[in-house]
């Protein structure tokens, strides 16, 4: 029986008067006794409907608290790029130490010999993931290697979302960085200026390469000014002269 038809079978008069006497019984309070209760409906009923109504506000509360705790990794998450985006010096090549990123990683891409970049982030958007992929979170490009960036920088093998839910790392470790500026999928002369960077400085590529943008439609309305961070990394045969000092991305 819903809530509202319990209350309206007692009178105009009696339904604040059972309220009382449901709430204190179900606080156990020992005033609850003293309130009367008309025939018909007994003050067990009565409690076990405001329990529902108690129990429904506690659940949506969490609810709402929840999504605030999201809306605020999200933020947090498109703040600390746009930090490094206005702070870096887009013209020069890094190498410093990055923190551990969790980020959630999609299948390999099939680009089938075209250039169909959307097709493959489409594909990836759609796909099932655990955990459950969050678009609200950015999303970047991978790359296996530095041959495969070499070879084709606007297809990554996978794309990732940077996801502190997610259940795959991007390691720590030193990391060879550099910028330019484009519409998604330029990369200009990037590949080439790290390539030559790390053979001028002894580094040797090792793992992963990670593509994201510092900024992007959410930041800046020309297109042909979204900020691309690229990522690779390496380890040192000699110390680099201009490394960087370590600091978060």
């Amino acid at each position: 029986m819903q809530v509202a038809e319990i209350l309206n079978r007692q009178g105009r008069r009696s339904k604040a008067q059972y309220l009382v006497a449901a709430v204190l019984h179900y606080e156990s309070c020992a005033q609850a006794s003293d309130v009367s209760c008309a025939p018909g409906v007994g003050v067990e009923v009565i409690e076990a409907a405001v329990r529902r109504v108690l129990q429904g506000k506690v659940e949506s509360g969490a609810d709402e608290l929840r999504f605030l705790k999201e809306v605020h990794s999200v933020v947090g998450t498109f703040l600390e790029l746009l930090i490094e985006g206005m702070s870096c010096m887009e013209a020069e090549i890094h190498v410093y130490e990055q923190p551990e990123k969790r980020i959630i990683l999609g299948g390999i891409n099939d680009f089938g010999g075209t250039t169909n970049f959307y097709r493959e982030f489409m594909r990836f958007c759609s796909a099932t993931h655990e955990p459950k992929l969050n678009l609200s979170y950015p999303v970047g490009g991978y790359f296996e290697c530095m041959g495969i960036f070499l070879d084709e920088p606007s297809q990554p093998s996978r794309f990732f979302s940077i996801d502190p839910y997610g259940k795959e790392r991007k390691a720590a470790g030193l990391y060879l960085v550099g910028y330019t500026r484009g519409y998604y999928g330029q990369t200009n002369d990037l590949p080439k200026r790290m390539l030559e960077f790390a053979k001028k400085n002894g580094l040797v590529f090792n793992g992963p390469v990670y593509q994201i943008y510092l900024f992007d439609e959410m930041s800046i309305a020309d297109t042909n000014q979204y900020l691309l961070q690229v990522s690779a990394e390496v380890r040192e045969t000699r110390r680099v002269p201009s490394r960087r000092p370590s600091r978060r991305v």
